[in-house]
């Protein structure tokens, strides 16, 4: 199955993600913030990174936008549950920046399996 990274700097969050995902098969690697979210692609490049916009150090944003130019290939799917502003806002933004896919904050784990279905089949539609 191909690996999801997961980038948040919530731990419930993590923890939850990664059950659910591991549950459907998925290969999980987690980061807590941007920059241990590059460190983990360039060690593991997954084949989908699930990145909060909003994190201490390395923020959402410019971690996408770094993550697709070090990694093209990897999709990209933005999560945020808006912080000061609306979700809404942040996320149009890391569409405009690269991400693939979209999700605001509170969503439910199966929300994030039929993106990443989504984005998978996309790809291998185009191989």
């Amino acid at each position: 199955m191909p690996s999801v990274l997961i980038a948040d700097d919530d731990p419930q969050i993590l923890a939850v993600l990664r059950r659910f995902l591991e549950a459907k098969g998925f290969d999980v690697h987690e980061a807590c913030d941007g920059n241990r979210a590059l460190a983990a692609c360039r060690e593991h490049p997954p084949a989908v990174a699930v990145v909060d916009l909003i994190m201490p150090g390395k923020e959402g944003l410019e971690t996408i936008q770094e993550i697709r130019k070090l990694h093209p290939e990897v999709k990209v799917i933005a999560i945020s549950g808006g912080g000061l502003g609306s979700p809404g806002t942040y996320l149009s933004l890391a569409m405009r920046l690269g991400a693939h896919f979209s999700l605001a904050k509170p969503f439910g784990p199966a929300e994030l399996v039929r993106a990443i279905d989504e984005l998978l089949s996309r790809g291998a539609a185009a191989s």
